[in-house]
């Protein structure tokens, strides 16, 4: 019988509640304002190979007609955590030609980021969502203008 440590059962519960949250209705309207339709949610979108392995994970996508959103979940967000996510959104095209006629979008969500880390994200063009486990929200300003991938 595998053992389970109590701090990893505790990790993977606030994860997934991270995670659920990023996904709950009221965040379909909080894009909805800054002109994002969103129409369909998926978590944990993994991407494989022509040799069936895995080529990379997404945690969420939120789908729409025009729009992609890709969101990697963080319980505290670190800026190698930005970087990698930044790396990944880098070749999604790549990974997933499906995309081709969409604009594509990062957000990163998270319960804490590391000091400066969520300006560090802003300013690498991700949305930056932020959840205390009951509400989520954009940090980003009215004026934030998201790169594209």
């Amino acid at each position: 019988m595998p053992y389970w440590k109590p701090k990893d059962v505790f990790f993977d519960t606030q994860w997934d509640e991270l995670l659920e949250s990023a996904l709950r209705p009221e965040v379909e309207n909080l894009f909805r304002e800054r002109g994002i339709k969103i129409n369909r949610k998926a978590r944990n979108i993994e991407i494989k190979g022509d040799n069936g392995w895995n080529v990379v994970e997404f945690h969420a996508f939120l789908e729409g007609d025009k729009h992609k959103l890709v969101i990697e979940a963080k319980i505290t967000v670190t800026q190698e955590d930005v970087d990698y996510f930044l790396e990944k959104l880098s070749h999604i095209r790549e990974y997933w030609p499906y995309l081709e006629n969409y604009t594509v979008y990062g957000a990163i969500v998270g319960k804490t980021y590391d000091e400066g880390i969520d300006r560090y994200a802003y300013k690498n063009g991700l949305f930056v969502l932020k959840s205390d486990g009951s509400m989520i929200k954009i940090a980003n300003d009215e004026g934030f203008k998201p790169k594209t991938w």
